[in-house]
């Protein structure tokens, strides 16, 4: 007497419809972008330590501001955000947190940090 199996083949392998070892395409696109917006914040932080005087011409007056401490900031935050995108790729649960830390940073120094634009004059 024989038995009847339906489904796979006897020592063929069977995949589970979860996720892959990376995680799903998310994974993926968040470690693309903390990696490309951690560069860009590394870059950023380098630009304003090498010219880190910037003047602000008022009405009367110009202002002088040193921008070295923001310069680190962002030099700081841009190995940790691209690390933690290379972690990504690598499964490292580290990584998730740092990621959401990060994406919440990030926005918050691109605001702070931009070098006001200078005027030719009064405008009239």
């Amino acid at each position: 007497m024989t038995s009847h199996v339906s489904g796979s083949r006897s020592g063929a392998a069977v995949r589970s419809p979860g996720r892959s070892s990376i995680g799903s395409g998310w994974v993926v696109f968040a470690g693309v972008m903390m990696i490309f917006g951690g560069l860009m914040t590394l870059f950023a932080g380098i630009a304003a330590i090498a010219n880190d005087d910037v003047f602000v011409a008022a009405r009367n007056y110009v202002y002088e501001f040193d921008i070295t401490g923001w310069g680190c900031v962002h030099l700081l935050m841009g190995v940790v955000i691209t690390l933690a995108g290379a972690a990504l790729f690598q499964g490292a649960t580290w990584a998730r947190g740092a990621s959401a830390w990060g994406w919440s940073a990030w926005p918050c120094s691109r605001t702070s940090s931009g070098s006001p634009t200078p005027r030719s004059g009064p405008s009239s």
